[in-house]
């Protein structure tokens, strides 16, 4: 199914309310040996509580309403020693989204919104250096374009997502998404309800 309308008792800016779970694969398109998978767990708000993939797994932690702090755990790159990080939420907006994180490691992200339809992230060492900034652009509650711009002055990445098909529920089930070096992605979610 393809068309899309999200039903009323469910807001743009979490799409996701009513999921449980998703479990996700991203293949590339020319060359579809390299799957990604991962899972997002959500709780019955939509807001996410559980996410993993190859290389991390990230824990969502809320008080009633607020997200208060991210548990990050990862293999380093460099040692291959396993990590954990807190991430201290600082300050959260009216819907409960972070406004201003601090990082285990001292650097610092900080958010702004446009309603539901933008999300601009700047992440900043401990001196308030700009080390990136992610914007992500929504549709309707979908994300349409992610642009990551690193404080280098190189071009920005940008990722387009297209295609979107949905369950008979209206939550998007495939999308497709392109990078700026023109790797095409089809990623699917086999989601389970509340």
């Amino acid at each position: 199914m393809s068309c899309h309308s999200i039903p009323q008792n469910r807001s743009n800016c979490f799409i996701d309310q009513g999921i449980k779970s998703a479990k996700i694969e991203a293949v590339l398109l020319s060359d579809t040996t390299q799957i990604v998978y991962g899972a997002i767990h959500f709780n019955k708000l939509g807001r996410p509580t559980f996410r993993e993939d190859d290389d991390s797994k990230v824990e969502y932690r809320y008080d009633s309403k607020n997200l208060t702090h991210t548990i990050v755990h990862y293999t380093d790159g460099m040692s291959g020693v396993s990590k954990i990080d807190t991430n201290v939420v600082v300050q959260n907006d009216e819907l409960g989204r972070p406004v201003k994180m601090n990082g285990a490691d001292g650097k610092e992200s900080i958010y702004a919104y446009q309603g539901c339809d933008e999300q601009l992230e700047e992440y900043k060492e401990m001196d308030g250096t700009l080390i990136y900034t992610t914007k992500s652009i929504f549709k309707d509650g979908l994300l349409v374009e992610s642009i990551w711009n690193t404080n280098d002055d190189s071009a920005a990445q940008v990722t387009k997502y297209f295609d979107y098909r949905f369950d008979k529920s209206g939550y998007w089930t495939e999308r497709k998404y392109q990078y700026s070096s023109g790797k095409l992605i089809l990623e699917s979610r086999r989601l389970e309800y509340y």
